[in-house]
């Protein structure tokens, strides 16, 4: 058995304590640690700081989505609605437009036709004319007493059935002259 009083609790006798080292390595291994969960827990917080703005952010967002949605819809629909006005208006407009160039032709027609119905307003009027030339000469001529008239013998009452029957018979002509010229030529 071995010897106890020779035996030291540091080591052998006769030589000096041995002096451990400062744990530099561990030092910095804790100090870098320490450090790195600061990071972690500074970083952590903060991005839970960011997704609480995003959460109440994504509300605001949703809520302002939400009145774009109806707003877009309600544009879509005025849109719609102005595109169906546009869409009529444009066929009335076409509709309109024959319209004119009917109406402009029928109105060049018309004044063409007042242009012809004047033209021969005048010459009616030239004839109404030559025919009161006329009758005024026939009256002077019945007033003189060169042209005697009496009325047919088939018709006592002009206008008369039997009268109209019989337009065409020698007795509607009948009128007697007393001169026995031709009425243009008589003077």
């Amino acid at each position: 058995m071995p010897r106890f009083d020779d035996m030291d609790d540091v080591g052998k006798p006769g030589k000096p304590l041995k002096q451990r080292r400062f744990p530099w390595r561990l030092w910095m291994f804790a100090l870098l640690m320490t450090a790195g969960a600061a990071a972690g827990g500074y970083y952590t917080w903060q991005y839970r700081q960011q997704a609480l703005d995003n959460t109440s952010g994504y509300g605001e967002c949703n809520k302002s989505l939400t009145k774009a949605q109806a707003e877009a819809s309600d544009a879509l629909q005025k849109k719609t609605d102005c595109i169906t006005v546009l869409d009529g208006t444009i066929h009335k407009s076409k509709d309109l437009e024959t319209q004119l160039t009917q109406l402009s032709s029928n109105l060049s027609a018309s004044k063409d036709e007042l242009v012809a119905l004047r033209a021969g307003r005048s010459e009616a009027e030239k004839r109404f004319a030559a025919i009161d030339e006329i009758q005024k000469q026939f009256a002077k001529m019945i007033d003189t007493g060169q042209l005697k008239v009496t009325s047919p013998r088939c018709c006592s009452r002009p206008g008369s059935p039997s009268c109209r029957s019989r337009a065409s018979s020698p007795c509607s002509r009948s009128a007697s002259r007393s001169s026995g010229s031709p009425i243009a030529g008589s003077s």
